[in-house]
């Protein structure tokens, strides 16, 4: 049987799962201007699902992770990893399918996209984390 996880634990997630949510964003973000004023046209798509795949998990991990919930212990654990690994799993496909496009062409998009690659990865860490007993 599985153990409940405590209030504890969980504002603990929130908060560990936060950083490399963020980071995902906030690296998205500075590649998008970057393509932009490299009129990199052909990324701006790839580059904006990135963006939109780590926003839509910051939404639904602010949802699901609200303190009010964590107080309440109303938390479907097994929801919330779920999509953490789906959304890690996007990005990771993501990355690695803007590699090769940027490879030679681009140190500081390859540089970012490694930062973004580093913050996927830990979200599938994070999200695998025990539960730890009471």
């Amino acid at each position: 049987m599985d153990t409940p996880p405590s209030p504890t634990f969980l504002a603990e997630l929130r908060h560990d799962l936060a950083n490399p949510v963020n980071h995902v964003v906030g690296y998205a973000e500075l590649l998008v201007m970057s393509a932009n004023e490299r009129q990199a046209t052909e990324l701006q798509t790839p580059l904006q699902e990135i963006t939109r795949c780590a926003s839509d998990l910051r939404r639904h991990l602010e949802e699901q992770l609200s303190l009010t919930r964590i107080r309440t212990l109303d938390i479907d654990l097994p929801k919330v990893r779920s999509s953490v690994i789906a959304s890690a799993n996007e990005l990771l496909e993501q990355v690695l399918s803007l590699k090769p496009r940027i490879a030679g062409r681009w140190d500081e998009a390859a540089d970012d996209l490694a930062q973004i690659e580093q913050a996927a990865r830990r979200l599938l860490e994070l999200a695998q984390r025990p539960v730890p007993a009471a």
